[in-house]
């Protein structure tokens, strides 16, 4: 079993800023863990079909969110799935 002094959850952006400096010192152990699958599907590398993963629920988490503005409409966050440009969420 291995020990580590560190375990940061989420590989975003400040959980890879994190591990990065501390991992610096060269007597941490740090262990950073993220969930997601492979990034299989060429179209998560193109800005434009990009947009074509977030239909479906293979690459991406579909969040409801609380109804906002005057005509009070409810709309749905999303959030990436994969590793592929991290860090991806739009809402």
């Amino acid at each position: 079993m291995v020990d580590f002094d560190y375990v940061i959850v989420g590989a975003g952006a400040a959980g890879c800023v994190m591990a990065s400096r501390l991992s610096e010192d060269p007597g941490n152990q740090v262990l950073l863990l993220e969930y997601g699958g492979r990034d299989a599907n060429p179209l998560l590398y193109v800005p434009e079909g990009f947009y074509f993963t977030l239909r479906g629920n293979r690459y991406a988490y579909h969040y409801p969110t609380r109804p906002i503005g005057p005509p009070a409409r409810s709309r749905r966050g999303c959030a990436a799935r994969s590793w592929a440009g991290r860090p991806r969420s739009t809402a």
